[in-house]
């Protein structure tokens, strides 16, 4: 199974969020966004409810834009805003998860055309979903708790992605935990595996779990049966 190329579970108390993957792309809580303690596996990731833009996970983006999935746990989502964008400079907008009170994942294309699938949004009911989308160079996929909501369009050139954002700042309530991300369009087996194994630090395995500076990072609780190497 492929690896995430950067994951994050929101877990540590302060300084950067740190990337589990071993990749080293840590970021810094910025633009009103803070750690929750209830997060769906330990803590997670929110807003302190004052205005600001987007927290921007990665300026030099680390995902390929022509294959790629998204994924995180999400509760209580805010409405007319990005939940998670890979932004583009030129059109100004990207591709991603947006809530404008139609639920939109949606790859773009030159021009400001979209390739978009759309679904109702989740109720405000405080209960954990889980979200992701994929993108195989043709079509995007949206997934809800790991079934296929529906496919695009087929898409002739995405636009290339310059940063990567996360939490437009009118959400208000929103919690979200173990973002992960892909340079492979994930299968739907293969959503539901992650979907059901929280971003971990497992000190077992390779040094794809350390942090930068090569110090082995604190384990997290994994439900079942203990840690899972997924590699």
């Amino acid at each position: 199974m492929t690896s995430p190329v950067a994951a994050f579970s929101f877990d540590e108390p302060s300084g950067d969020v740190q990337d589990y993957s071993g990749n080293g792309h840590h970021f810094t809580l910025n633009n009103n966004l803070v750690r929750a303690v209830d997060g769906h596996t330990s803590g997670g990731l929110t807003r302190d409810g004052g205005a600001g833009t987007m927290g921007v996970v990665a300026s030099v983006p680390f995902i390929a834009e022509s294959n790629w999935t998204i994924m995180f746990w999400q509760r209580n989502p805010g409405n007319a805003v990005w939940w998670l964008r890979l932004f583009n400079n030129d059109e100004n907008s990207g591709h991603g998860i947006l809530n404008t009170g139609v639920l939109t994942a949606r790859v773009r294309q030159p021009g400001g055309v979209n390739r978009i699938v759309t679904t109702s949004p989740p109720a405000q009911d405080n209960v954990w979903r889980h979200y992701c989308m994929t993108f195989d160079g043709t079509f995007g996929r949206l997934y809800i708790n790991a079934n296929l909501i529906g496919t695009t369009p087929a898409v002739t050139t995405p636009v290339p992605i310059h940063r990567i954002d996360v939490a437009e700042h009118t959400l208000t309530n929103f919690t979200m935990d173990d973002l992960r991300f892909f340079n492979l369009e994930q299968s739907q087996p293969q959503i539901q595996t992650w979907m059901n194994t929280p971003v971990a630090a497992d000190t077992g395995a390779a040094t794809r779990w350390r942090n930068g500076a090569g110090t082995p990072l604190t384990p997290r609780l994994l439900t079942g049966s203990g840690l899972i190497d997924l590699s």
